[in-house]
């Protein structure tokens, strides 16, 4: 730029001064967004030499590209960058972050069933998608094995959460035999009083024409008087229904008569051979 001066006698005098005009940055910050909490927040920024960024929660920085690690509903919002040149030039800028939340996710359903049965579990409802490491993509399962199933839920945010259950059967207590009895009046060959001694709701389902056997307390049956089969069905304190069976129960009226039915199982043979060295 020239300058002429001319004072009040005339003269005059040039004079000149050079103007420079240096470029302000042009940054671009970037970010990562939107991202699910719980992951790191990256932003990144350039055409510039120092860098000042701003944002919510109190958070600074004077790095180019800088991380926010476990990010919370809290990091969601306006980041302002200051960027300045080499020549002291700055412009301000800014980028928004969206933080989406996570699935809560949890398996409902047992842990435990029922053997014989199966167990429904229910990974819970209003996701986008579903992954089971048995290979299924639905919200419910139907499992009747023991054993841990894991599910991946991924709401419509595009965020992921996952859960497991370990599911195992009830314990049942193993009904084949009856673990006391009681002998005969008279010397028969087989005892007519049975004693399961669990706990539980008891009933008879079967018994032979005729019979009229009563079932009380924890499985004390009596009143066996006629020869076939008895079935008893018990409902224990956990819901299971576990059936139980004497089959081909032989029952012999005159003392010391010899046990002529091939089918008896040993352990009434057992019984009857007890109760007469015992009591006959």
């Amino acid at each position: 730029y020239n300058l002429t001066v001319t004072n009040s006698s005339g003269c005059s005098a040039v004079f000149s001064t050079n103007v420079v005009v240096n470029a302000v940055p042009t940054s671009a910050p970037t970010a990562n967004s939107p991202v699910c909490a719980g992951s790191t927040i990256n932003l990144s920024a350039t055409g510039g030499g120092t860098y000042n960024w701003a944002g919510p929660a109190g958070f600074t920085s004077t790095l180019q590209n800088p991380a926010i690690a476990s990010a919370t509903a809290a990091n969601a919002g306006t980041y302002n960058l200051t960027v300045t040149n080499s020549s002291g030039c700055s412009a301000v800028f800014s980028t928004n972050i969206v933080v989406n939340a996570v699935p809560t996710s949890a398996i409902s359903g047992g842990p435990n069933f029922c053997p014989g049965t199966s167990l429904s579990l229910n990974a819970g409802s209003g996701y986008s998608s579903y992954s089971w490491n048995t290979g299924a993509s639905t919200q419910t399962i139907s499992v009747n094995s023991v054993g841990t199933y894991a599910v991946t839920v991924v709401n419509a945010a595009g965020c992921s959460a996952s859960a497991n259950i370990t599911v195992s059967l009830f314990s049942i207590p193993n009904f084949g035999s009856p673990i006391g009895f009681s002998c005969p009046i008279g010397g028969g060959d087989a005892p007519s009083n049975y004693d399961f001694n669990f706990s539980g709701t008891w009933s008879i389902t079967n018994s032979p024409s005729g019979a009229i056997p009563l079932v009380t307390g924890n499985g004390l049956v009596s009143g066996m008087t006629l020869p076939g089969n008895y079935e008893f069905q018990v409902v224990t304190p956990d819901n299971c229904t576990v059936l139980s069976t004497i089959t081909d129960l032989f029952v012999a009226h005159e003392p010391l008569h010899p046990i002529e039915h091939q089918k008896i199982k040993p352990l009434i043979l057992w019984m009857a051979d007890w109760c007469r060295q015992h009591f006959f």
